[in-house]
């Protein structure tokens, strides 16, 4: 059966929105504390040693890689504008 041809466009287009992989729950990600934080340390001495680094992130489909990357990259600009970042 072909549900979709019944589905409101609008709730679909919802459905389509929350499922993006753009779309930032407003939950926290749950269990993966330890590794966002083990992330966001190796990127801050990366940028403070004003080093390059390599950063290799793997995982089963939906274990919440990319919604991690993203939460660590929204504290790394937030670090970035406590200390100053230009005038590092």
């Amino acid at each position: 059966m072909n549900w979709s041809c019944h589905a409101d466009p609008a709730q679909m287009r919802a459905v389509k929105e929350a499922l993006h992989v753009a779309t930032v729950p407003k939950c926290e990600l749950v269990c993966r504390d330890n590794e966002q934080r083990r992330v966001f340390e190796f990127c801050r001495a990366c940028v403070q040693q004003e080093k390059a680094g390599s950063l290799y992130v793997c995982g089963c489909p939906g274990t919440g890689k990319t919604l991690s990357i993203n939460k660590v990259k929204e504290s790394l600009v937030c670090w970035a504008d406590e200390v100053d970042f230009d005038n590092i």
